[in-house]
């Protein structure tokens, strides 16, 4: 009886559409620029990722095409959610290091708009995930922001992350190799197969650095951001991914990077940002030889479906309350 009883609650609560997850703390958006009629859009960059002049124009880095032998990268026309193309990251084997393909946003490498943004800074990005997790030890990391410049990112970032949980997460919170969340939505996974709006605030303010990121409009993850110096300097979405995991796809389009202040408050002049104190530069490491861009290999693009590990999860234990159900009814 007792075990019926469960099942029938468990089952109840799928049906409900039930999502376990904490409220945010209160007032967890205080240091937030909010979108509202408040908000006022200082500088911008865009991109559809319709060609790569978009990133090279300003000596922007892009990633080899071709990653070794188990992942690439490349514009195409395979599937897009505006205009005739999108980003694409294709992982075939395990025989990288780590899975990797990107074309970077460097602003601060964008001299002649005073560089990287500062402030409170709105991402936005389309991302379509066809990459299956199938251990606890595997990862996807579909972007990653930093406030430093240089060839890698350096000491302070986060990551935009989704592990065997299923649900998208800030990593390197509030600094390199934590994730200490103020508030995370453990009930809403990350889907397979369709467009999802990616949104993330970041402020790398040294003293109220903050990082929110919401998932078609539902907030997912905020945390603190520690060692920041008031810029985003540069990002990356594209793939990102353990090496072990052996095939999968990933599209991104309709890249929107938004500086913004309060009404009232003046947007960040060129002479505002020359007295703030310095970058703070990382070392840059040099690129390799080969990283240029190499010949792209037509790759055979998965098409499989990927079921969530949460869908999988509500199957199992669907299937396994009918069984007790039939036995003991």
């Amino acid at each position: 009886m007792e075990n019926r009883l469960l099942c029938l609650i468990f089952i109840a609560l799928i049906f409900a559409g039930v999502q376990a997850q904490w409220d945010p703390p209160v007032d967890w958006d205080k240091n937030i620029v909010k979108k509202d009629e408040n908000m006022v859009k200082c500088r911008q960059w865009a991109t559809s990722f319709e060609d790569w002049s978009d990133f090279s124009a300003n000596n922007f880095d892009i990633t080899p095409l071709n990653n070794g032998m188990g992942s690439a990268h490349t514009l195409t026309t395979t599937k897009a959610r505006s205009g005739k193309k999108s980003h694409m990251g294709v992982i075939t084997s395990a025989e990288d290091n780590q899975h990797t393909g990107w074309p970077s946003v460097q602003l601060y490498k964008n001299t002649g708009a005073s560089g990287g943004f500062v402030g409170g800074v709105y991402i936005e990005v389309w991302i379509y995930l066809d990459i299956e997790i199938t251990d606890p030890t595997q990862w996807i990391t579909i972007g990653e922001i930093s406030g430093r410049t240089g060839a890698t990112p350096g000491s302070t970032f986060i990551s935009l992350d989704i592990g065997a949980e299923g649900y998208l997460q800030l990593g390197h919170v509030p600094s390199g190799n934590f994730r200490f969340h103020t508030f995370q939505n453990f009930g809403n996974m990350f889907p397979r197969q369709k467009w999802v709006n990616v949104t993330t605030y970041v402020d790398f303010n040294p003293t109220t650095g903050i990082a929110a990121v919401w998932q078609d409009g539902v907030l997912q993850s905020v945390a603190n951001i520690e060692g920041g110096n008031y810029r985003m300097n540069q990002l990356h979405f594209g793939l990102y991914a353990m090496n072990q995991i052996t095939t999968g796809v990933v599209y991104n389009d309709d890249l929107t990077i938004t500086e913004v202040t309060t009404a009232g408050n003046s947007c960040p002049a060129e002479s505002y940002i020359m007295t703030l104190p310095p970058k703070n530069e990382e070392a840059a490491t040099p690129a390799p030889a080969d990283a240029g861009y190499i010949a792209w290999v037509d790759y055979d693009i998965p098409t499989s479906g990927v079921a969530s590990k949460g869908t999988s999860l509500v199957l199992v234990g669907t299937i396994t309350c009918a069984v007790i159900l039939s036995m003991v009814l």
